[in-house]
């Protein structure tokens, strides 16, 4: 495991936070090869000062970026490792923020290599949190409802805000 590097002060992560924002323009204009770009910035920052949830974060990004290109050879492998990491580190808000593009690449996820059934049960609370049944089908009120009492107050504003929620 590495060794931790420590940040000198709260300037070293801004070069990081712009590349994400870059990123995320970037992947909103369909320009997904230059998001990767500026995605191997923030991973490397993420790394070398372990940032999990940021490392999380860049992940799912590149795997949206590479499902943009066509590459599912590359997006699976990519989805699968941010589900280890995310499940080790007990994130579910970080998922759950990219919305719809990555739900619908989870739920065509097929973890045929997953070591265990923890990653399984992790990827369908998940879907669930998405909105996703059982079956993997797009779940009606109950789905909803369930989703609804995973977020805060101020969450849940937000989402009805932004007409994510009715």
């Amino acid at each position: 495991r590495p060794v931790p590097h420590r940040a000198p002060n709260a300037t070293a992560a801004a070069p990081a936070m712009v590349a994400l924002a870059k990123a995320r323009l970037l992947l909103a204009c369909n320009a997904a090869e230059q998001a990767l770009e500026q995605l191997a910035r923030v991973g490397d920052y993420a790394q070398r000062y372990l940032r999990g949830q940021l490392e999380v974060t860049t992940l799912l990004l590149m795997a949206i970026a590479q499902a943009n290109l066509g590459q599912p050879q590359a997006t699976n492998p990519l989805l699968t490792q941010a589900l280890e990491a995310g499940n080790r580190l007990g994130l579910v808000r970080t998922f759950l923020d990219e919305g719809a593009p990555l739900s619908k690449l989870l739920a065509t996820l097929v973890l045929a290599d997953a070591p265990d059934s923890s990653l399984s049960g992790y990827l369908k609370g998940l879907l669930s949190g998405f909105g996703y049944g059982e079956d993997g089908t797009v779940a009606g009120a109950k789905a909803d409802a369930s989703a609804r009492s995973r977020l805060t107050p101020r969450e849940l504003e937000r989402a009805v805000l932004e007409g994510r929620l009715d």
